[in-house]
């Protein structure tokens, strides 16, 4: 399952529409990203961890956290998992900032390229061993250009 957020809530795309066959049948992550416009108030805490857990979401990645700093009690907050891994680029002041939380109870992550706006994860099933690469971005646009 793979959900989409924005201000209209959140929605769920058909795996159809991404990948087909015996590939996305074996993977069947639960995926979520999401523009949170903001991650320090305790409200949108627990609206990001209600998502999550009404989703069962074991891939989350949150972008525009406009956070400098996260907390392992901000993480806990949010993710309300005791299996937890995590990634995090800092926002700039009020701008950007990604998280992105994982189950490692599903997924192995066997290496990692954090780049300015990016995390990007080679990731490996528990289950099958099946190994994928899952990368999540946030770039505010530039209306300069």
């Amino acid at each position: 399952m793979l959900l989409s957020g924005s201000r209209r809530g959140v929605k769920t795309l058909e795996k159809k529409q991404f990948m087909y066959g015996e590939d996305w049948l074996r993977m069947n992550p639960k995926i979520l990203t999401w523009n949170v416009r903001g991650l320090g108030s305790l409200e949108r805490q627990a609206a990001v961890h209600k998502v999550i857990v009404d989703y069962k979401a074991n891939l989350v990645v949150l972008q525009e956290t406009k956070m400098e700093v996260i907390s392992t009690e901000l993480i806990e907050t949010v993710w309300g998992n005791v299996s937890l891994g995590w990634e995090f680029i800092p926002s700039i002041g009020l701008f950007d900032g990604v998280l992105c939380l994982w189950d490692p109870k599903i997924f192995r992550v066997e290496d990692k390229k954090i780049g300015g706006v990016s995390i990007s994860l080679l990731l490996r099933n528990i289950r099958d061993d099946f190994a994928w690469c899952f990368t999540g971005v946030y770039r505010p646009n530039d209306y300069r250009i």
